[in-house]
């Protein structure tokens, strides 16, 4: 059993946390691996797999889009911006990678709404820690539960220390394994906010760099 939060991200896009600091953390707290989607780039993920530091590093990036953003896990490339969210999938996919639409009902941060209800993807979100409004958690897990969607969870940390704050679950440990039990609903998710004051605190490191 793996526990690997699936959202996270470094200072290769907008977190304050180097990927040393995010390894290290996603170890302390018991986390088995990490899904690494910085904001249009993959420099990140690659980094994590040079150095993993004994955690599986699912390699990923979040893909801004005309329609909202896309997880694309088991993607190593940068892949074209501002697409319509089905060609993204498309791309991801034929890449060999799984689409993940994340923070779906997160309408102040990118968030593709019930625009799911025209797309075929591969997974959806139900648990991000690092919502504004949680009922869009809530929202996202009733819906995934009744369509059948697969679900995973993740962070979405932006301060090393929020890494872990959500986590997928998994009963497989090759990256190629893993992304096929996600494909296949074989997964359980969970996780808790992420401390407002926290938040605070990566606005405020940020605005230092």
């Amino acid at each position: 059993m793996l526990k690997i939060d699936m959202h996270v991200h470094t200072r290769h896009s907008d977190s304050t946390g180097s990927v040393e600091e995010v390894l290290q953390v996603a170890q302390r707290k018991g986390l088995d691996g990490i899904a690494i989607t910085d904001h249009n780039t993959t420099a990140g993920a690659l980094q994590a797999m040079r150095n993993s530091q004994g955690l599986t590093v699912i390699p990923g990036i979040e893909v801004s889009t005309k329609d909202g953003e896309i997880l694309g896990l088991g993607i190593t490339q940068r892949l074209p911006e501002e697409r319509s969210a089905q060609e993204t999938i498309d791309l991801i996919r034929d890449k060999g990678g799984i689409a993940v639409i994340p923070h779906p009902f997160d309408f102040l941060r990118g968030g593709i709404g019930f625009k799911i209800r025209r797309l075929k993807f591969d997974a959806m979100e139900v648990y991000n820690s690092n919502l504004v409004f949680p009922f869009a958690n809530r929202l996202a897990r009733r819906i995934a539960n009744k369509v059948g969607y697969p679900t995973t969870a993740g962070s979405d940390a932006h301060i090393g220390t929020a890494v872990g704050n959500a986590y997928t679950i998994v009963h497989e440990t090759d990256v190629e394994d893993i992304l096929e039990a996600i494909r296949k609903n074989r997964t359980e998710v969970y996780g808790r906010q992420t401390c407002f004051l926290t938040k605070v605190r990566r606005k405020a490191l940020s605005m230092l760099r």
